[in-house]
């Protein structure tokens, strides 16, 4: 679980809540469209309601700013079951698809200007 620990990160001390963070959805996101990170496609636009339950990784995602909340985009898929490369908070990152496949998203509704 990803709670209630302190670390230093460039002399800050970075201080999560005593909650579990992992897994709540947010109040305003329909659970039931919850699909796993891995089973998005190229170009998909998502949010972020859970995390994994293991510490180390979460604790790596985490750092890197993929919180719950965060929107993120799907820029690119690296072969059959290989790494994830994201856009979120302005970086490109990638991640490896055994950790996505523990990171549980919720679709962004399109939105159509007429």
């Amino acid at each position: 679980m990803c709670a209630g620990f302190v670390s230093k990160l460039k002399g800050r001390h970075i201080v999560t809540s005593n909650t579990d963070i992992t897994n709540h959805p947010s109040p305003a996101m329909d659970v039931t469209s919850q699909v796993r990170l891995c089973d998005c496609s190229k170009g998909s636009c998502v949010t972020v309601v859970g995390l994994p339950d293991n510490r180390r990784v979460c604790r790596e995602l985490l750092f890197m700013g993929l919180t719950p909340g965060t929107s993120v985009s799907v820029d690119d898929t690296l072969s059959k079951g290989g790494a994830m490369i994201l856009n979120f908070r302005g970086s490109k990152v990638a991640i490896r698809a055994e950790d996505a496949a523990h990171i549980h998203v919720c679709a962004i509704p399109s939105i159509s200007i007429n």
